[in-house]
């Protein structure tokens, strides 16, 4: 006999079953001795996972033959919350404060459905059809969010408390003078709740971690790490394993491969950069054509299938980039030294060679496990003084390599002319750089700009990317592809909406290809860098699938990430499914649902990644703009308002790219309502308003680092 969750749930979704208890449900199933263990360990995963619930008497059913649903809380700072449903085809359920029971944000739970009830908040801006159609309310928190429980160890004249980081979490948890773990007031602490019985009353909890002083920016920086379930330290197994890797490449190694060490091979980078995944060589053939070879770093070849780094390395799926700080997805030996592709040192590639026509069309391509031994590591500062201003100094410098800087920047002309004219979005949206001191503290904030040099490198990498995909497809081996789903028509049309009642006129938009050439219209726009964000805001967010849907934004259809496998795990797999190709062996035996599976979690990887990213980057912002007001260097900044919301609006500093919150109640010279069909705040006397898009300017009056939020007034 066969034991599994299938089987259960044949017997439970049978037309005469009525709720079992344990017992009686093995003797339904004839489960004999020697499965009872695995038995009760599988009704208890069923029970955890949502598949069964448990009822009154200790019997098992279906949640749903008993009007029960299960679903993640995604809880609101105000106290409801909506439930996310295992199904992805079904709206949302909203639960209202008081039916919130003992769960907590991000906590799997079953639900039963009540009566929808009146005056619910609604999502996105407030519109009727966001709203989800159902009302629930939390029957039983089925398991715990898996996330780290972290906050700031606070008291009261009777009892110790930790005052929670995430602000959806509305109570304190109550801990034990014996619980502490040594933990004093003010240290940032990971606590664990132990007993939740009732709604009415705070869950107590014990201390699992004490990670430091509030405030420190380390601490700060390792808290967020913990939040999104990352670690900056590899297990000693791995350590073991990349400290055995030899140091030096065997000669025979070398002998298999292509040899690019003859050519100008360069690297371009940002200043800071700790890693070389990629490098570029370049030449004009006889009949005019390109030449162009795009080297990335071989990094398949020392992280081999079901090895601990290999393991190590796919629960990463990705690097993770602070301010100042990486978090890698490979230990250091590896991701900033063998598998670096330094200059003046001889490193393993897999290589794509393209010979495009004047006009940049691809004529042929051909793939290769190569060797090559990078002549020069430019920043991208110093390519764009060669390439756009012409600076005479680098120039001479740099005699040898110039020639092949001014060729890539002639192909990367024609690359990004044809990617536009077949439909490419191409969006300006600004970003910044932090500077830190080696305390960990902000000592500049810089806007990046995507320059030329960028996008040189930008359009050599997309056309790795679409090659590798293309060639893996054709020969039908696996892969891991970049996705980018079409935006819902729900969200394009809101985005036309906004576009409207901005006072511009857009034509009717069916693919990306319109989308572009109403950008191209608006360039030089004043409001051409908010219509980008808005039209950002309104795009589906890409992912990794094994199924290929094409990348809308980049108007592709075949595409996948190949070019940077020192930090990225799907590229690393997509290495191996190249490898397998170059060297016509058989395809990788992995079945749809085992690739579907890696590209999930890396896709979840990723966003955990994004967010402890966004996290750091908001921290060092706020605090950099909290010194800069107590030095008295700044009272009020320019801003955009970004989004209209029901209780007032949220905007953008032009300068630092601070993102904050003007509340309603700020403005006291009228009672303001939100306007959702012009995208507006308006004053319910004077009809003074406030549009998305607009300028203003605006006065800091409450930064809160703990929540990592600023409120702003208007000046």
């Amino acid at each position: 006999m066969i034991l599994t969750p299938e089987l259960i749930l044949k017997v439970v979704k049978a037309k005469n079953y009525s709720p079992l208890k344990r017992k009686e449900l093995a003797q339904k199933l004839k489960i004999p001795a020697h499965l009872k263990k695995r038995y009760h360990d599988l009704l208890k995963d069923m029970v955890k996972d949502g598949t069964l619930t448990r009822i009154k008497s200790n019997r098992y059913a279906l949640p749903s033959s008993i009007g029960q649903i299960t679903g993640t809380l995604s809880a609101n700072e105000k106290g409801f919350g909506f439930i996310i449903l295992d199904d992805e085809t079904k709206d949302d359920i909203f639960v209202p404060p008081s039916n919130m029971g003992t769960a907590l944000d991000g906590d799997k739970v079953l639900i039963r459905l009540v009566d929808r009830g009146q005056g619910r908040p609604k999502r996105g801006q407030g519109k009727e059809k966001d709203q989800p159609s159902q009302v629930g309310q939390i029957v039983e928190v089925v398991e715990r969010n898996s996330k780290p429980l972290i906050g700031t160890l606070e008291q009261t004249e009777r009892f110790y408390y930790v005052f929670p980081d995430n602000p959806k979490i509305k109570q304190d948890i109550y801990v034990d003078k014996k619980d502490l773990k040594k933990a004093k007031l003010g240290d940032k602490v990971i606590v664990s709740i132990v007993s939740w019985q009732s709604p009415s009353h705070n869950p107590e909890g014990i201390i699992k971690e004490v990670l430091g002083k509030t405030g420190d920016p380390w601490v700060d920086f390792r808290t967020i790490l913990i939040h999104n379930n990352l670690s900056d330290s590899f297990p000693q197994s791995v350590e073991d394993q990349v400290k055995a890797i030899p140091n030096t490449i065997n000669p025979k190694e070398i002998a298999s491969r292509t040899d690019f060490r003859k050519d100008v091979v360069l690297t371009i980078d940002p200043d800071d950069a700790k890693d070389f995944d990629d490098a570029i060589s370049l030449k004009k053939l006889e009949n005019g054509h390109f030449e162009l070879a795009i080297h990335i770093a071989d990094v398949s070849h020392y992280v081999l299938p079901g090895t601990d780094l290999d393991k190590e390395a796919a629960q990463r799926g990705t690097s993770v980039y602070l301010p100042g700080k990486v978090i890698p997805m490979l230990p250091e030996k590896l991701s900033n030294n063998l598998c670096s592709l330094k200059p003046d040192e001889t490193r393993l590639v897999k290589s794509v060679v393209v010979e495009f026509s004047k006009d940049g069309s691809v004529l042929k391509s051909s793939f290769h496990n190569g060797v090559i031994h990078s002549k020069k590591r430019f920043t991208y500062k110093e390519v764009l003084e060669i390439v756009e201003n012409k600076n005479k100094a680098l120039r001479d410098t740099n005699k040898e390599t110039t020639p092949t800087l001014d060729l890539m920047a002639e192909l990367a002309d024609t690359l990004t002319q044809r990617r536009v004219n077949r439909g490419s979005i191409q969006l300006d949206i600004p970003s910044v750089k932090i500077r830190l001191n080696k305390e960990g503290k902000p000592t500049s904030i810089e806007k990046e700009v995507q320059d030329k040099a960028h996008i040189m490198i930008e359009e050599f990498m997309l056309t790795a990317n679409e090659l590798v995909a293309k060639k893996l497809t054709e020969r039908g081996f696996p892969c891991i592809f970049r996705v980018h789903a079409p935006p819902k028509q729900e969200s394009l049309n809101d985005f036309i909406e906004l576009v409207k009642a901005l006072g511009f006129k857009i034509p009717p938009v069916t693919t990306s290809k319109h989308i572009q050439q109403f950008l191209d219209t608006i360039i030089k726009n004043p409001e051409a860098k908010n219509i980008h964000y808005q039209l950002l805001r309104s795009l589906n967010r890409a992912e990794y699938s094994a199924k290929n849907i094409g990348h809308y934004a980049l108007a592709l259809k075949d595409y996948a990430h190949f070019t940077s496998p020192i930090r990225r795990y799907p590229d690393l797999e997509v290495h191996r499914f190249l490898d397998r190709l170059i060297k016509k062996e058989k395809k990788p035996s992995l079945t749809p649902v085992q690739l579907e599976a890696i590209a999930k979690h890396c896709s979840i990887r990723e966003r955990a990644a994004q967010e402890a990213e966004y996290e750091a980057v908001d921290l060092k912002k706020l605090e950099y703009l909290k010194e800069q007001i107590e030095k008295k260097n700044v009272s009020t900044m320019k801003a955009v308002i970004r989004t209209i919301m029901p209780r007032g609006f949220f905007v953008e500093t032009t300068d630092w790219l601070v993102d904050g919150f003007v509340p309603a109640s700020s403005l006291t010279d009228d009672f303001y309502e939100a306007d959702a069909k012009k995208f507006s705040f308006v004053g319910t006397r004077s009809r003074k308003s406030y549009k998305v898009g607009q300028e203003i300017r605006v006065k800091p009056v409450n930064i809160d680092l703990s929540r990592k939020k600023i409120d702003f007034k208007i000046v």
